[in-house]
């Protein structure tokens, strides 16, 4: 919440607030460290909070730009001290989802199976497009997440075919687990915790690979 707002005293469901502000925090004073493999990387994440709703649902009588120049400059702060830096947001418009698409490369669009994904995921991508600057803006990739019943028909689509990844997220219950910063797969002796973290080192490397870090 820090990053877009000085402070969340005076927050309204229907009334934007809009910092004075336009410089955001430290990363290094709002980032925990949840994963530290042995190859010398890190895990670092910002946890987000319900009260981001205010950002995505309220609307300003003034400029937003101080918000979106706030979270420009801290995407480009945390490029200085990352490798890959992942934003999690909601596909539905918000001022949040516009800054998030504007700083960032690349779109990871998770498909799961249910009767109109085809037409969602073209939903999704008319969306990216109209957010585009110019001709600059962020590519798409598709990752199917907890069945693969619905592959088949976006895979042979030839709008989306080349930007689904290869590899599936698969349902494991150690993924809703994850509770307070504790719970996490890495951590975990339970029963196909370590397929679970198979397949999400699995994801994480062909994405690395498509991305080019």
């Amino acid at each position: 919440m820090s990053v877009l707002q000085d402070d969340k005293t005076d927050l309204d469901p229907f009334h934007l607030q809009v910092p004075g502000n336009e410089e955001p925090p430290d990363v290094t004073d709002i980032c925990h460290k949840i994963y530290k493999p042995h190859n010398g990387g890190c895990l670092d994440i910002i946890p987000s909070t319900l009260d981001l709703m205010y950002i995505a649902l309220g609307q300003s009588e003034k400029r937003t730009k101080p918000i979106e120049e706030r979270f420009t400059k801290f995407i480009a702060q945390c490029k200085k001290r990352y490798d890959l830096v992942l934003i999690d947001c909601h596909p539905a418009g918000s001022i949040f989802t516009k800054t998030a698409l504007q700083n960032s490369d690349h779109v990871i669009i998770p498909v799961i199976s249910q009767p109109y994904a085809e037409r969602g995921v073209g939903l999704m991508m008319k969306f990216i497009e109209a957010k585009k600057l110019g001709n600059q803006g962020p590519q798409s990739h598709i990752l199917f997440n907890l069945s693969p019943s619905k592959e088949a028909t976006i895979r042979q689509n030839a709008r989306f075919a080349k930007k689904c990844l290869t590899a599936t997220l698969m349902k494991y219950n150690i993924f809703s687990e994850p509770l307070s910063g504790q719970g996490f797969v890495w951590h975990s002796n339970k029963p196909y915790s370590k397929k679970a973290l198979d397949n999400l080192i699995g994801i994480a490397e062909e994405f690395i690979q498509k991305v080019g870090i």
